[in-house]
């Protein structure tokens, strides 16, 4: 017997949506996979930025001040950065491209 057009058209979309939805999901669990990474090491880098103003070891207070706390923020703002154009590289260009199709 033989599948009728619109049925096979209708299992062909259905298995484009659901490539586009696995491939999303693979996309967000990287960048998902990514964030906590980065989390991981912001924490890290917080605390030792703390050792580093509490105990002082580079010397004067300016140097630690910088080695510290400007290195942390440093490390946040580029990490953050680099995350948020990972998501627009992964994620919102093709999520504006399935939005215009349904237009």
């Amino acid at each position: 017997m033989a599948v009728p057009k619109k049925t096979a058209a209708r299992q062909a979309a259905i298995g484009v949506e659901e490539r586009i939805s696995k491939m999303r999901f693979a996309n967000s669990f990287i960048l998902t996979i990514l964030f906590l990474i980065a989390l991981v090491i912001w924490i890290y880098h917080g605390i030792w930025a703390f050792k580093v103003v509490y105990y002082k070891p580079y010397g004067h207070l300016l140097n630690n001040i910088i080695y510290g706390p400007g290195t942390f923020v440093a490390d946040f703002g580029l990490s953050l950065r680099l995350l948020s154009y990972i998501n627009d590289k992964l994620l919102s260009e093709r999520i504006e491209a399935d939005y215009k199709k349904y237009i």
